[in-house]
């Protein structure tokens, strides 16, 4: 429920295209939304979003006999996206078809659980933290809470790199518990890697990134889409006061 129209309610979607075209303006392709389609099995999710691209397919035609040749169509989500690679009638059309899954740029630990193993997805962005308490036995706290991991796609939010049985347990906003399972327990002042679940809010938590090759830091990036814009303000119709020294 985002925006857009369902694929069931054609005439709505043919009543939006004459209005673009009676309004002057160039219709020059579909976006199909197909990020909702996270089914654990990629065969469920493949043939989900195979039988979603065969509707799709049906709304160009419709398109095309009413005289709206559609030129591109951009499809797939990160869940979806091994699914449209599958897809051969996108290969065939007479469109250009795009994929466009965003959070491969970075992954996280949802989007690697997604994506075939042998396409050798990595992630790209950690969280490094410090431990800094031992509240109980088998339990260290460290320094980063769901203000600099995001916790909105669940519990835990994150993995710790290195140690796959470790489980972080639910953060408060500046710090996370983390149930040690196995090995040695991290001193305190130890740094943590810690692998986002969503790493797209995450990034947003940040002004800054460490950008980091061969284990050197090699540079610091301002993180230039986080945040919100700026209010819009009034237009004055007087000019403001002004401040003169003699």
């Amino acid at each position: 429920d985002r925006t857009g129209i369902e694929q069931s309610r054609l005439p709505a979607i043919l009543e939006l295209a004459a209005a673009i075209a009676n309004a002057g303006l160039a219709l020059r392709g579909l976006h199909y939304y197909d990020g909702h389609l996270t089914a654990p099995s990629f065969e469920q999710r493949e043939k989900l979003a195979h039988s979603g691209y065969d509707r799709l397919m049906e709304i160009v035609k419709a398109f095309e006999r009413s005289g709206f040749p559609i030129e591109e169509v951009i499809t797939s989500g990160t869940p979806a996206f091994p699914c449209a690679a599958t897809y051969a009638p996108f290969r065939k059309s007479g469109f250009v078809h795009r994929a466009s899954p965003g959070t491969v740029v970075y992954s996280d630990v949802t989007s690697l659980t997604q994506l075939p193993a042998e396409w050798g997805y990595r992630p790209a962005a950690v969280v490094v933290s410090t431990v800094v308490s031992h509240p109980r036995a088998n339990v260290v706290t460290c320094d980063a809470g769901h203000k600099a991991v995001s916790a909105d796609a669940g519990i835990p939010n994150c993995a710790v790199a290195g140690y796959p049985d470790w489980t972080p347990l639910k953060p408060s906003e500046e710090h996370l518990p983390i149930e040690i399972n196995s090995g040695a327990q991290p001193a305190i002042g130890e740094a943590l890697y810690l692998i986002p679940r969503h790493v797209c809010p995450t990034v947003n938590n940040f002004d800054e990134a460490l950008i980091v090759a061969s284990n050197r830091i090699v540079g610091l990036e301002k993180v230039t889409a986080r945040g919100h814009e700026s209010p819009l303000r009034p237009v004055r119709s007087e000019p403001e006061p002004q401040c003169h020294l003699d």
